[in-house]
């Protein structure tokens, strides 16, 4: 004879084992989504759109020779993981006769001689760089790198010159996309001669080279 007989009754301590655990996965699922997705909003601008910034309290130096001005730009620097400068655009009155992104810990932010030749400028300004004369681009950056953008400008026109042109580069991103990118005013060769104060360097830099 076979008798039937009632399951035993679960004790509280056992409800647990009752929950389908498909809700818990589910929860810690959607956490790690919304964690991935806070990462990847915070750090898609510096992917998508690295950039070379004026950073606070940044220097910036120039130096003007016949038809020429030297330029010394520091920057922020905004890339994720890194990105690459590979060039810097002409601008209205002036072209690029070179341009090198230079380690900051390498020399000063201040042109550091009074010679008459350019690069002769830029090799006692950062003696321990190696930067050949017609400029290292590309060159790769990455956030927290101290860099300082240099460049030579062969000025054509100077009434061609426009104070409210920004002066832009190309950068390539880690993704392997590229953007045409805005650089630091100082960029400019006119950014740091005020012509009612630097009457003398402004001809001299209009003056086409010898």
């Amino acid at each position: 004879m076979i008798r039937a007989t009632a399951a035993p009754a679960a004790l509280p301590g056992d409800l647990d084992a009752l929950v389908p655990r498909s809700g818990r996965w589910r929860a810690v699922v959607l956490g790690v989504l919304a964690a991935v997705a806070l990462v990847a909003a915070w750090l898609s601008p510096h992917a998508l759109r690295p950039s070379l910034d004026d950073g606070a309290g940044s220097a910036a130096a120039s130096q003007v020779f016949p038809g020429q001005v030297l330029v010394v730009s520091e920057s922020s620097v905004r890339a994720w993981p890194a990105a690459r400068l590979e060039g810097v655009d002409d601008i209205p009155g002036a072209r690029v006769a070179a341009a090198w992104l230079v380690d900051a810990e390498q020399g000063s932010a201040m042109l550091a001689s009074d010679a008459e030749d350019p690069f002769a400028v830029l090799e006692a300004t950062y003696p321990k760089a190696d930067l050949p004369e017609g400029g290292n681009l590309p060159a790769t950056f990455r956030t927290g790198d101290a860099v300082r953008l240099v460049i030579l400008w062969d000025v054509d026109d100077c009434a061609a010159l426009d104070e409210g042109a920004e002066a832009f580069a190309t950068i390539r991103t880690a993704l392997g996309t590229s953007v045409r990118t805005p650089l630091p005013w100082t960029a400019r060769p006119d950014a740091l001669l005020d012509p009612d104060l630097d009457d003398e360097n402004l001809s001299l830099a209009c003056r086409p080279g010898t």
